[in-house]
């Protein structure tokens, strides 16, 4: 396991969704979701849709969520992080919102399997994007970044793209 910074603040952007679906699977006692909730879950994962997020965080436990990748792997029982699972490996790109979230593990890791739940967004200070994942159903990876807001989103994502590829020989053992 390597990190660096890993006591630092960092903001989320749409990352979050995952742990709203995880909490909506949670609420719902990590039974398989129904099929409205399934493709409420597939469409804001795989498509990082926000008005999705919106209406499930509202409904949800909105700042109560539970937490990630290692949960839905190893304590959330298979029928459950099923859809989960099979929305992040299916991510779009573009996004519901027009951005392209091909970048860091999807472009950068490309030659193993991988699902991956992506985050962007502008604050007063930074231009903010984030890749996280499973690579190789093995392989935890997360990479959080804030760029001046002079840096356009095409430089961001080629830099979360370098920075995922150059953690791939780590994870060929």
């Amino acid at each position: 396991m390597a990190s660096l910074g890993a006591d630092e603040s960092f903001y989320t952007a749409s990352l979050v969704k995952l742990l709203i679906a995880l909490d909506a699977l949670h609420t719902g006692g990590w039974h398989a979701p129904s099929a409205r909730l399934d493709a409420s879950l597939t469409e804001m994962i795989s498509a990082s849709h926000d008005g999705v997020a919106d209406a499930l965080w509202d409904s949800g436990g909105r700042s109560a969520i539970v937490t990630v990748y290692r949960s839905l792997t190893q304590q959330v029982p298979p029928e459950a992080s099923g859809p989960i699972l099979d929305a992040l490996a299916a991510a779009t790109n573009p996004a519901a919102d027009g951005f392209p979230q091909y970048f860091g593990i999807p472009d950068g890791l490309p030659g193993g399997p991988w699902a991956a739940k992506q985050g962007w967004m502008k604050i007063r200070r930074a231009v903010v994007l984030n890749t996280s994942g499973l690579v190789a159903s093995r392989y935890v990876v997360v990479l959080l970044a804030e760029f001046p807001l002079s840096t356009s989103h095409g430089r961001a994502r080629a830099a979360l793209t370098a920075g995922a590829a150059a953690v791939a020989p780590g994870l060929a053992s």
